[in-house]
């Protein structure tokens, strides 16, 4: 195995729960980070071992991932070269673990993930005992906190490209967009309400999944607006 590890370990201070003892900043981070993992986390139940929490990332963007442990305090970060991707990791401290449990119990907004969450805290109480009253709280998508960066850092695109305009004196225009792709639509829907966008929910069959899409210059003012309250944090902020 190619992987380098580096080990890190939980900050002396006071964490019985991390949420309570935020500031301002890292109630932003915080939000930030729930809205990450929602797209790109995963909480993973191994066959016949404890319960994991893992973060994926290109290696040219393992920088958000050391932001993440430096928030968090604890975790594990490698680097597999072979498939030139960062893993943070949570394994086999069930400490960390359940912080981590009852850091982002009734905060997800995805229904799949609130799926998979809720299986993975049953998982978990099998190796450790411990009072976690699952929440299964419904909550709608805001412009008022991070969590959209990090959703939008996740699995949000942003492309420019010219084409072809005969009204144009340049026979061309620069056309902007803004997409985030899903398979299920259910997280869309509250995100296209959020952000107003016209277009309908569309369909791709290339690849059975679900799209919002606008080339509003008035839709991307409200999402340029709102990402210069709640910057992006990986490299995706560059192509904005």
């Amino acid at each position: 195995d190619t992987a380098t590890t580096e080990i890190y370990t939980l900050s002396p201070r006071r964490s019985s729960d991390l949420s309570s003892e935020t500031t301002c900043k890292e109630t932003h981070f915080l939000n930030w980070l729930i809205g990450f993992v929602e797209g790109d986390g995963s909480f993973v139940i191994p066959k016949e071992r404890p319960p994991q929490f893992e973060i994926t990332q290109h290696i040219h963007d393992i920088d958000v991932l050391y932001k993440i442990k430096s928030f968090l305090k604890f975790g594990t970060i490698i680097k597999r070269k072979e498939r030139s991707v960062g893993v943070y990791q949570v394994i086999g401290n069930y400490d960390h673990l359940l912080k981590l449990a009852n850091l982002f119990n009734g905060k997800l907004k995805c229904p799949r993930r609130k799926i998979q969450f809720k299986k993975w805290t049953t998982e978990l109480k099998k190796y450790r005992d411990f009072e976690l009253e699952y929440n299964s709280q419904n909550s709608n998508v805001t412009l008022d906190d991070a969590w959209l960066s990090g959703f939008i850092d996740a699995e949000g695109c942003f492309e420019s490209y010219i084409r072809p305009c005969k009204t144009s004196k340049l026979r061309e225009i620069l056309v902007l967009k803004f997409s985030i792709s899903q398979k299920t639509p259910d997280i869309l829907i509250k995100i296209k309400d959020c952000l107003n966008l016209p277009n309908k929910i569309s369909f791709d069959k290339s690849w059975n999944g679900y799209k919002i899409s606008t080339q509003s210059l008035k839709n991307q003012y409200i999402i340029i607006k709102y990402i210069k309250n709640f910057p992006l944090k990986t490299r995706k902020n560059i192509i904005f």
